[in-house]
């Protein structure tokens, strides 16, 4: 498993662009609990010094599960979608994103092996830019079981 699962390392996974708005982080930040008046009130942002309504710190996910499919890279790598499990995510901000901006998402698979016999691993990173600069990154974990593993 860990040999096919490794042949995915360097693999570029398809960009694309996401407008962020208030109304978007405001849902997010209600279905966290985050009653923070700054996720929710663009004034009151501003209040603080923001340039407007800031997005919470695991708000980035968001732009991933709102892409088209966001399992089809799955897909594409010949894996069963019905085997795989978002594992963890880590997010690295470089600077501060707020509703208004245009996000870039960029992914790249970075590692991949075998946990053990019966559960493998695939690492993506994902660059979040803001008209080109790097504003944010994650590393998200992908667990693969073994039945999802296309054989030929």
């Amino acid at each position: 498993m860990e040999a096919e699962l490794t042949t995915f390392i360097g693999r570029e996974l398809e960009a694309f662009d996401r407008h962020i708005t208030r109304d978007a982080i405001g849902r997010f930040a209600s279905a966290i609990g985050e009653t923070n008046p700054i996720y929710h009130d663009a004034e009151r942002a501003r209040a603080t010094g923001m340039k407007d309504v800031p997005v919470p710190p695991t708000f980035l996910i968001t732009l991933e599960i709102d892409h088209r499919d966001t399992l089809r890279f799955i897909r594409e790598l010949g894996l069963d979608a019905a085997t795989v499990l978002h594992g963890e995510q880590v997010f690295y901000f470089r600077s501060a994103i707020y509703a208004g901006d245009r996000v870039r998402v960029q992914r790249s698979i970075t590692g991949a092996g075998a946990k053990s016999k019966t559960l493998g691993y695939i690492l993506t990173s994902n660059l979040f830019l803001r008209e080109g600069e790097v504003v944010a990154t994650s590393e998200c974990t992908w667990l693969v079981g073994t039945e999802g593993i296309a054989h030929d």
